[in-house]
Formats: structure tokens, C-alpha cells, sequence
């Protein structure tokens, strides 16, 4: 039987809080936002960081409000939901922006927001809300339809749905955003590719009284197993009472039991039990009923078809099929 699982633990967005930190900051420091600026004229002459750095600078207070307001939002859901590579998400999208602003926008001689980052942010929360199901994933889905018309309006016509109403001009650009939408699909991509490959069920098939069994376990057993000081052995009980029930139990050896060796790190064993007898006190005083091995030629042509094994919360749990 599973233990009862520990309470969830808070989950704080480390990177979020961080990133948004230091752009107050750069904001608040006004020789801050002159040594990291986007400026096209620097940056050919070699200050090649502000092509990532000009992310953090922004030109008004409320040209900030308005980026770290959707970024705290994205990035917190994004850290608090544990997806992978945010913090890639945050440099590789920074960098994305700077370069296609150097490369494509060469009348620009400043740049400066948060914009780029937070879109593709944005993006990256919703792509992955579309694997999932329910009313998250419809959200997802429409949030994705409506940054597709922003960018889509922002392209064609060259302006901004926001403003940032500071004293110095705000020149939107639109291709900042699409490149945070582009750094955040093909991350998601490659994030996702690898999640899948690393979770696919490791599968052997292994020998029981003469019959295949198909034994599989996911990447969290396997990387439990690999952190184990010693061998696991599974115990597959077939129990026969005033029910008949199927039990898993996760043994340390197994006494003088023929094992079925999956791995240098598994191994199992399957055990068909009778109960010797049926009473409510002593079933209370035990947890089960007394049992003794059924060592029958029939019950010896029993096997099971399939098991499967997990490793979740700290506890390991199995299931297997006659």
C-alpha cells in the first residue's frame, strides 16, 4: 500500500522574481540604462551585450508596469507549474530579440522592453497548456488566437495595442514580439521532444513459471532504481481470501523465493498466497488475514501477463494483469 503523500510544496518563481528585480532596478539607476541599453552604434562597436541587455531597460514607468505586469503573471505560472527551461526560455528569446532588431531593423538606434521576452513567455505557457486538457487548455488556446492577431495587426500596420505614455517616444516593434513567439515554439519543441523521450516506460520481458511476462517501468523508477545502494526486488502476490486480490510489495531480498532478474537493478518474484483463515479480529490485529504459499501444480501454471511500476511522491507503486 502507498503511503500518504506529502503536502505539495510551494513552489517559488525564482527566476521570474529575479529578472523582474533587476529591471526595476535598471530602471530606478540611471546610469544602469545607459551601460546596457540597446544602442546600434555601440553594439557595432563592440558592446555586443546590449543586444541581450536592452530587454531589461525600459523608457518609462509605465512602459515597465505594463511588461512586468504580464511577465510576473507568465513567468510565475510557468515556474509554479515546474514546465522545463524557463530560464533558457528568458536568454535565448533576449537573444532573438536583440539580433533580429540588429538585423532587421537597421534604422533603429535604440531598443529597449521587456516585450519580446514576456511574449515569448507568454507563448511558451500556452503551448504547453495545449498537451493538457479541460478549461486550461481551451485558455491556452485562446490566448494563442489572440497574440496570433496582436502580432498579425502589429505587422501590418506598424503600431502597438499599448502605449507607453512616457516622455520619450515609444516606437512599437512588432518583430521583437514575433521573435519571442519564435524562440518560445522552437524551445517548446525541443522541451517537449526531450520530455517524451525521457519518459517513455523502459519495457523487458521476462520469464514466470514458464510464461512471458511484460515488465515495464517509467523514467522516475529508472532514475530511482540508478540512485538505489542495492537491488530491488518486487513482490507480485496473488492473494486468495474470502476475495481473491493482487498485491505489489517492494522487497529488499527475496528470502528463499526464485526470482525472475530483470536488470543488475531489478528483479521479481511472483507469490500465490491463501489465507488460513477469516476472521474480522484478527484481519484488525494484522492488517490481513493469516496466509500460507500455494504450491499447487495448478497454481504453478499461473503467471502474470504484465506489470508496471512507478516511483512517485518517494513511494514505489505497482500493478500487475493475469
Amino acid at each position: 500500500m502507498q503511503a500518504p503523500a506529502p503536502a505539495t510544496q510551494l513552489t517559488i518563481p525564482v527566476w521570474t522574481l529575479l529578472i523582474s528585480g533587476v529591471a526595476v532596478i535598471v530602471y530606478a539607476v540611471p546610469g544602469l540604462r545607459e551601460a546596457l541599453i540597446y544602442d546600434r552604434e555601440l553594439i557595432t562597436h563592440g558592446e555586443w551585450w546590449r543586444l541581450v541587455t536592452g530587454n531589461l531597460v525600459h523608457h518609462s514607468g509605465r512602459h515597465l508596469g505594463y511588461d512586468l505586469f504580464a511577465f510576473l503573471i507568465a513567468g510565475a505560472l510557468i515556474e509554479i507549474r515546474r514546465l522545463p527551461g524557463f530560464a533558457v526560455l528568458c536568454l535565448a528569446s533576449g537573444i532573438a530579440v536583440g539580433a533580429v532588431v540588429y538585423l532587421l531593423e537597421p534604422g533603429m538606434r535604440y531598443y529597449g522592453g521587456l516585450s519580446g521576452i514576456v511574449t515569448a513567455a507568454v507563448v511558451y505557457l500556452c503551448l504547453w497548456g495545449l498537451t493538457e486538457t479541460g478549461w486550461w487548455q481551451w485558455l491556452c488556446a485562446g490566448v494563442l488566437s489572440l497574440i496570433a492577431i496582436k502580432i498579425g495587426f502589429e505587422l501590418a500596420s506598424g503600431q502597438s495595442f499599448l502605449d507607453s505614455g512616457g516622455v520619450r517616444p515609444f516606437i512599437p516593434v512588432p518583430l521583437s514580439h514575433a521573435a519571442g513567439v519564435a524562440s518560445a515554439v522552437l524551445l517548446f519543441a525541443a522541451t517537449r521532444a526531450l520530455t517524451l523521450t525521457l519518459s517513455r516506460p523502459r519495457q523487458v520481458s521476462a520469464m514466470i513459471n514458464g510464461k512471458p511476462v511484460e515488465v515495464e517501468w517509467t523514467a522516475r523508477a529508472q532514475r530511482a532504481l540508478e540512485s538505489r545502494p542495492a537491488p530491488l526486488v518486487v513482490e507480485l502476490e496473488l492473494y486468495f481470501s474470502c476475495l481473491i486480490k493482487k498485491f505489489v510489495h517492494f522487497r529488499a531480498d527475496a528470502g528463499s523465493h526464485a526470482v525472475a532478474r530483470i536488470n543488475d537493478q531489478l528483479s521479481l518474484y511472483f507469490r500465490p498466497v491463501m489465507s488460513t483463515a477469516c476472521s474480522i479480529d484478527t484481519a484488525e490485529r494484522l492488517g490481513r488475514q493469516p496466509e500460507t504459499e500455494i504450491t499447487t501444480d495448478a497454481v504453478r501454471k499461473i503467471a502474470p501477463k504484465r506489470v508496471r511500476l512507478d516511483y512517485r511522491r518517494g513511494n514505489w507503486v505497482g500493478e500487475f494483469w493475469l
